[in-house]
Order: C-alpha cells, then sequence, then structure tokens
C-alpha cells in the first residue's frame, strides 16, 4: 500500500480491511481518521489509540507521535496521562528528527508540533523552520500549520494575507483543515473580500471529506440563509451528519432545533438525547440545555435535583448563564439546598463575566443583604452595570435609588430619566412609577392628565397599584372627571389581584355606598383581609364598626384590640379613640383587663 502521509480526500474505509490485517500504515490512518473525526468516521480516541498502537507495535514512529498527542489531551474515555505521553515521545523523538532532517516532510511537521507553544520543546524558531522546511515540499499540514502561524502571529509577524496564502495552498492540495480555514476567511472578510459563495464551496470541499467543523459551518449558513437559501431543514441534515461524526456543538444546535421544532418535528425527547450526548462529554451550553430542559420537565421527568447538577457541571466551567441559574436555584432552594450566600456567590461570578442577569440577581442580593452584607452603594454599582446592558429591570431599580436616595445621591431628575427610558421599553412598573412621578410632582410640574394617562396605560396591562390608582383618581376626580362607578371597577380589578390597598378602598365603597350598592357586610369583609395584612386604616375601620356595632355586634374590647394594632403603626385616628375610651371608667377597665 502506497505510504501517503499528505492526509488529503481521505476516507477511512479504503484502509479497514488492510488495517484488520495487520498493516502497520493502513492501522496509522485508520487511528488519524478516528483522531480528526475525518473520512466517515466520527472522534473516537479510544478507537484512535486502539489503532494507533497496533500502528506503533508494527513499527510507526507517527503513530507513536499521534499517541502521544492523545495523552497529553485526553477525551473521549482516554485519561490524559503524562507519563504514556513521555514514553512515547522518548521512544520516537530520534526518530522523527532523524528522518525530518533528511527531508522528510511529515517528520518535519511533526518535530514542528512538538516545538510549538503546546508541545514539550516550545520554540518558535524551530517551529517555524520545520514548518518552512515541509511547506517547502507542499505538504498541506505544513502549509495549514504555517497559515495559522501567520494568521495568529505565532513565532512569526502577524500577516493575513501570507496566513490566506499558505490557507489557500493547502486547501487546493484537498487538506480538509485548510479548506474548512479558507471558507471562514471568505465567510467574514479575513484577508480577502467577503465572498459567501466561495465560502459555501470551500465549505463543501471540506464537508466532501467528513470534516464535521464544515458540515456544522454549513449547517449555520443555510440556518441563517447566508450565501444559500435559507432552509432550516438543510440545516438540521448537515447539523446531524456533524451530530453524528462527534462534534459537540451540532449536538447542542441539532437538539435546540428538535427543542424549537425548527426544520425538524418538534421533538423534546430528541432534544434531550443530543443534549446529553454532549452534555456527558463535558459541553457546558449541552449541559446548561440539559438542566433546563430538567427544570421545565421537557423531554424528561421534571427533576430539580438533575437540573442543579447539570447547571454545576456547567457552572465550575465558567460558563456564566449556568452560573447565574445554579444561584437562582440556592436562592429559592430548587434542587439544592437553600442558600443565599451560596447563591451571592455564583451570581458573583457570572456577574464578573458582564452577564447582564447576574449583574441584576447581584445587585439585589446587595440591596436587600441575601448572602451578603447590606451595601446600597455596591447595589448601585451592579444595577448600573446591568442597566448599561439594557436590562430593563435593573434600569427600573436603579431610577429607585435615585428616587429615594440609597446607595446614591438623590437626584429626581436621573430616576426620572431612567424611568422613561424604561416605560418606552415597555416595563410596566416603570409606567405605573412615571405616573406616580407626575402625581406627586417629582422632578416634574405636577400634572394630574399625565398621571392619569401612564396609570391608565398601566393599568391596562394589569398592573394592580396602577389600578388602584386609577380608581382612586376617578374617585377624586383627580386629572379626570369624577366616576365613582369606574372608581369602583378599577379599584375591584387591583383588588381581585390581591392589592391591600385595593380592599380597603373597595371597603369604604361598600361602607359608604358610593359607586355601589351599601353593603356593611362586604365591607367588614374587606376591612378584615386588609387588616389582617396590618393595614393600619383597615384596623382603624374594623375598630370604628365594633365600636358603634355597625355591621358586626358591638364590642368594645374587640375595638379596643383594632385601635391598638392600628396605634402601634402610627395612625393617629386610632390612639385618639384609644384615649378617648380610656377616659371612660368603663373603657379603662376593659383597656386593663386586655393587657
Amino acid at each position: 500500500m502506497n505510504t501517503d502521509y499528505t492526509f488529503t480526500n481521505i476516507n477511512a474505509a479504503n484502509y479497514t480491511e488492510d488495517a484488520s490485517r495487520g498493516d502497520a500504515y493502513a492501522q496509522f490512518m485508520l487511528g488519524y481518521c478516528y483522531y480528526e473525526g475525518i473520512g466517515g468516521v466520527g472522534f473516537d480516541f479510544a478507537a484512535a489509540v486502539q489503532w494507533l498502537e497496533k500502528s506503533s507495535a508494527g513499527g510507526n514512529m507517527y503513530a507513536d507521535f499521534i499517541i502521544s498527542r492523545c495523552y497529553a489531551y485526553g477525551g473521549y474515555g482516554i485519561e490524559a496521562d503524562d507519563d504514556k505521553m513521555n514514553e512515547c515521545l522518548e521512544r520516537v523523538l530520534p526518530h522523527l528528527k532523524f528522518a525530518a532532517n533528511n527531508g522528510d516532510a511529515y517528520a518535519q511537521v511533526c518535530m514542528a508540533r512538538c516545538y510549538s507553544v503546546d508541545g514539550i520543546l516550545p520554540d518558535s524558531i524551530q517551529e517555524i523552520h520545520y514548518l518552512n522546511l515541509a511547506a517547502a515540499q507542499g505538504h498541506p499540514v505544513a502549509l495549514f500549520n504555517l497559515g495559522l502561524s501567520y494568521e495568529e502571529g505565532d513565532g512569526v509577524e502577524p500577516d493575513i494575507i501570507k496566513a490566506v496564502y499558505h490557507m489557500r495552498r493547502a486547501a487546493e492540495l484537498g487538506y480538509h483543515a485548510a479548506q474548512n480555514n479558507l471558507a471562514s476567511y471568505y465567510r467574514h472578510g479575513i484577508g480577502v473580500e467577503e465572498d459567501l459563495a466561495k465560502a459555501v464551496y470551500w465549505y463543501e470541499k471540506a464537508a466532501g471529506q467528513g470534516s464535521c467543523f464544515a458540515l456544522y459551518n454549513l449547517a449555520l449558513l443555510h440556518e441563517e440563509g447566508k450565501g444559500v437559501p435559507q432552509d432550516p431543514g438543510k440545516a438540521a441534515m448537515y447539523y446531524q451528519r456533524s451530530a453524528q461524526l462527534g462534534y459537540l456543538s451540532s449536538m447542542v444546535n441539532l437538539g435546540a432545533l428538535y427543542e424549537e421544532g425548527t426544520g425538524v418535528d418538534q421533538d423534546y425527547a430528541k432534544a434531550v438525547y443530543w443534549y446529553r450526548q454532549a452534555a456527558e462529554q463535558g459541553e457546558p451550553l449541552a449541559q446548561t440545555n440539559l438542566a433546563m430542559c430538567y427544570d421545565g420537565g421537557k423531554g424528561v421527568e421534571q427533576d430539580n435535583i438533575q437540573a442543579a447538577f447539570w447547571y454545576r457541571q456547567a457552572a465550575e466551567q465558567g460558563y456564566y448563564k449556568a452560573q447565574a441559574l445554579l444561584g437562582e436555584c440556592y436562592d429559592n432552594g430548587k434542587g439544592v439546598e437553600h442558600n443565599l450566600e451560596l447563591a451571592a456567590t455564583w451570581f458573583s461570578r457570572a456577574a464578573e463575566q458582564d452577564y447582564a442577569v447576574a449583574q441584576y440577581c447581584l445587585a439585589l442580593c446587595y440591596d436587600y443583604g441575601d448572602g451578603v452584607e447590606q451595601d446600597y452603594e455596591q447595589a448601585v454599582f451592579w444595577y448600573r452595570k446591568a442597566a448599561n446592558q439594557g436590562h430593563i429591570d435593573a434600569i427600573h431599580n436603579l431610577a429607585l435609588c435615585y428616587q429615594e436616595g440609597v446607595g446614591v445621591k438623590q437626584d429626581y431628575g436621573k430616576a426620572l430619566e431612567l424611568l422613561s427610558q424604561a416605560a418606552e421599553a415597555g416595563l410596566v412598573s416603570s409606567i405605573y412609577a412615571m405616573g406616580v412621578f407626575y402625581m406627586d410632582g417629582l422632578g416634574v410640574k405636577k400634572d394630574p392628565v399625565k398621571a392619569v394617562m401612564y396609570f391608565r396605560e398601566a393599568a391596562t396591562e394589569g398592573f394592580a397599584l396602577a389600578q388602584h390608582n386609577l380608581g382612586w383618581c376617578y374617585e377624586n376626580g383627580f386629572g379626570i372627571e369624577k366616576n365613582q362607578e369606574l372608581a369602583v371597577k378599577y379599584e375591584r380589578m387591583a383588588a381581585e389581584q390581591g392589592d391591600v390597598n385595593a380592599w380597603y378602598s373597595l371597603a369604604t365603597f361598600y361602607h359608604d355606598g358610593k359607586g355601589v350598592s351599601k353593603d356593611v357586610q362586604q365591607a367588614i369583609k374587606l376591612f378584615r383581609k386588609a387588616a389582617d395584612k396590618n393595614y393600619a386604616l383597615a384596623q382603624f375601620m374594623l375598630g370604628e364598626c365594633y365600636l358603634r356595632g355597625n355591621g358586626v355586634e358591638k364590642n368594645t374590647a374587640t375595638a379596643i384590640k383594632w385601635y391598638r394594632l392600628a396605634a402601634e403603626q402610627g395612625n393617629e385616628k386610632a390612639q385618639q379613640r384609644l384615649n378617648e375610651l380610656k377616659s371612660s371608667s368603663h373603657s379603662l377597665w376593659l383597656w386593663k383587663k386586655k393587657k
């Protein structure tokens, strides 16, 4: 068999039979195919090492060199092992150096790899020397690596023109990796004019040799409709082929297509399958997506513990989204023990990677002292970080800090500016807050009409506080014509959402018969709901009802109980009633007895 070590137009099937018969060259080439994931087989370091060791036993020095690389990095069932790596290199280096110095092009490529920055003998001068020797003989792998050196400025001055020149030569000789890289140059306009048609051409050339990277890139182009008609179905097909060859990013994207039902029938179970394939090989995005499937019960039974487990796997690799989601797990006690300190720790790690969601969560931790010492200035710092990236809730909270002068100098103008920004983005709480600013004249001239406009907009979106305030505006004719029926309508809408202010207001309407038929029993029911939530005005009104026997059996002791609760919150009318009752000997006896 011809011993060609240029690695162009490889087909693993061409070597299988001879490899099985013990041919060392065929065993090497088959092992190389598994090592690179080309030639119609996927990445499989275990299979690569199996065939390469057989080739090594047959005297193939290149097999020893590739085995050393396998042990250097590990993966796919092969553990990294420095001792085994050094054993291979000690055995093969003298032979490689002799062959390289006697003109063997592939030996020169191997020697360059030894001298590379991540090799065992890092020396950029020697690396470039051997690459030039092999490139002068037209070896495609040398040309490819020399192109990378010029692209990255590794051992030579960066020169993208020279990078393209060497990459093109290697691509034209049929080297799959160079074809993929040259395609990317055309795709992004690196060293050449952007040309998507040429990008597709070279990706297809590499994909024809089974390059999982090129298949992945073709999938992206078909998914986005760049250089080719947009076709999610073809994108899924290319992702599938690449994923079956072991490319983790393709597994993740294929899983996403199945989850979304884009280009394929929606199938959560298949999404989980592909996420798991990549997750178990350590891909952090796949681990995060798999965790989210467990979190939401998509394609698997809902399982908070499994969700937290996979979030942790990705978080510990530094993936910021997983870190933030793991922080939420600790914050809520989902799948892990509730721990605010750990929640803040994970939020902090993601926030430091400039992830706006985590920055907002960390700001909340400092704002409320959850898991960290309360620190309003730190809260403002992180709110601002997130706000600068357009995080709407952070913009709103930063506005409130300026409004209240918490962690920053009070500035109604700045607060209004930020609220306006969030309101324009559609944040209903900011729309409501704009109404409050115009209602109270905070940093702006009081404008009841504008206040009503903002309250109405937020109320239409179902915001309870806005509904309550709009009800108040109708009740009092603030910025709008008085209308007790509409006041009742909006207070009821807010009350149905559990707004305690609305419970009280609606109770007063029933108590006085304003905008609704008088119904003292309904009023007392609502007063009691608000009073049980420690609403002082409602507690005072319950005291009034019990004192006078209005809708309930008269009971001075119970009245005193409610007056006292209201007075403890500073309600002056309740305190006045208590003083009046104390002036009566009968009432004083009840007061002392109660105590």
